[in-house]
């Protein structure tokens, strides 16, 4: 009900005397339709249901009194003596020295103006909601976070917000670090950060696929992760637009250039980890920025290219690795870790080299093996382990009970963002039963699957090294075999 239009003013004026002569009735002042139909009312019974429908319409009549006195104190004066106290309009005329019909003249003018204040703040309220309903469904096009809490980001945080915030450069933006340092999660924290405070109404979030799921068959792609009319094409979905997809490339840039100048908008590459790519998309996404911004996640350094400013991100730093082993092995309850000694600790910091990624797989296996144990086989493989992290994996692989690794070699077929367990299940073949649960449960607590709350739902993903370690040794070019029959467990 916008508040410029003056019919509708008129209309909700009359409703409005209805419920000013009602006041004091709460019988009558909680069926004046008008009103009941009104955002703030029902948003105020919402907060304080057990106060009814009178007390609501009430409370918007008192608040929009106490607006119009800062404007109009005599006439919030006189709707108030008339109505809310019930005095007469000559008895009012004559406590301020005014006649009975300029007392009705001053009423008639205070009732219309009361009216432009309520439907002016109608329309804020319903514009508040609608923008809250929006932010919600962004946030929710979000991937799953995989974190509660992040660890020695705060710097590199307030750099990619001032960034992403900068009206005049920085349209694309390059988190680039090696694997497990978290720029995934500090892209998500990011894009959540500026969506809540309204700098962006919508976020486009692709992620890079390096592989196929061919004829039966895990196969790595011959061709750059993204082509022009694959970004293109993701970028549409992104943005809830499938109606266009097959455009001719021209006639796509120059729609989706139109959608984006429209709404502040955030695209995310993530994932982007061939140089190849970076080059074949930065152009591409260049053309679709002012007012857009980009943001591209890579274990590839790619600052030295003129369009793209580059944030590097490192290992966590010895304190801040030190409270994220302390915060995790709490949040994951691993009495391992919950009852070591700092000197203990300081071992998982220095064999991880502070990554978060190793710091939760080297908490994985703690929850099966003496952690002493654990740190004494990988302080021991370290050095003459060319990579780190294909040891961890295969260390944790080789502990795996049969079902797990059966699941955990399936995880790629999903999409990590809304893959339900039911997904999982019918992909893997395997039932639904208690060796299906236990088989989730061991992967979870390995740190090799993850679980977390996405619009309500439970959605399992893997971190990109994990899949990249399933596709590189394990996979390879054998398909995946059939489910194994297990029975329900005992």
């Amino acid at each position: 009900m916008p508040p410029e239009d003056t019919a509708v003013t008129e209309a909700f004026a009359a409703a409005l005397l209805a419920a000013l002569r009602s006041y004091r009735t709460d019988s009558e002042l909680a069926t004046i339709p008008a009103f009941g139909e009104l955002h703030l009312v029902r948003a105020q019974m919402h907060c304080q249901p057990a106060q009814g429908a009178a007390t609501a319409v009430r409370s918007v009549l008192d608040r929009g009194l106490e607006r119009l006195a800062q404007s109009d104190s005599l006439g919030a004066d006189v709707l108030t003596h008339r109505f809310i106290h019930g005095q007469t309009a000559a008895a009012i005329g004559h406590a301020l020295d005014y006649s009975e019909s300029s007392i009705f003249t001053r009423q008639r003018q205070a009732v219309h103006s009361l009216a432009r204040i309520i439907l002016q703040a109608e329309h804020e309220a319903c514009q508040r909601t609608a923008a809250g309903q929006t932010q919600r469904l962004v946030l929710n096009s979000l991937p799953p976070p995989t974190f509660t809490q992040l660890f020695g980001v705060d710097a590199a945080l307030a750099r990619l917000h001032g960034f992403l915030t900068d009206p005049n450069r920085h349209w694309l933006v390059a988190l680039e670090g090696m694997g497990g340092v978290g720029k995934t999660a500090l892209a998500r924290r990011a894009a959540e950060d500026l969506v809540c405070q309204g700098r962006f109404e919508a976020v486009a979030w692709i992620t890079a696929q390096q592989h196929a799921f061919v004829g039966g068959y895990l196969r790595d792609l011959e061709q750059p992760a993204l082509t022009h009319a694959a970004l293109l094409d993701e970028l549409a979905r992104g943005l809830g637009l499938d109606a266009n997809l097959g455009l001719p490339e021209h006639e796509q840039v120059q729609w989706l250039r139109g959608v984006l100048a429209d709404r502040p908008t955030l695209i995310v590459v993530d994932n982007l980890e061939t140089a190849a790519d970076i080059w074949a998309v930065t152009a591409m996404l260049t053309a679709l920025t002012r007012p857009a911004k980009v943001l591209l996640t890579t274990r590839q350094r790619v600052g030295t290219h003129d369009q793209v400013t580059s944030l590097p991100l490192y290992e966590l730093p010895p304190a801040d690795a030190l409270a994220f082993v302390r915060h995790h092995g709490q949040e994951r309850n691993v009495p391992a870790l919950c009852d070591a000694t700092e000197a203990d600790l300081l071992r998982i910091v220095a064999v991880t080299g502070g990554n978060p990624l190793a710091i939760k797989l080297v908490a994985g296996q703690a929850h099966a093996l003496p952690l002493a144990q654990v740190l004494d086989d990988l302080a021991a493989a370290r050095p003459d382990t060319h990579d780190f992290f294909h040891f961890l994996f295969r260390y944790a692989w080789e502990r795996l009970s049969d079902p797990a690794r059966h699941l955990l070699l399936h995880m790629p077929l999903l999409d990590p963002r809304n893959a339900t367990w039911e997904d999982l299940a019918h992909v893997s073949g395997v039932a639904l039963n208690g060796y299906f649960r236990n088989a989730l449960e061991e992967l979870v607590a390995a740190s090799l699957l993850h679980a977390g709350w996405s619009q309500g739902r439970l959605i399992y993903s893997i971190h990109r090294l994990t899949e990249y370690f399933l596709l590189s040794d394990l996979i390879g070019l054998a398909p995946l075999a059939a489910g194994p029959d297990h029975g329900e467990a005992p």
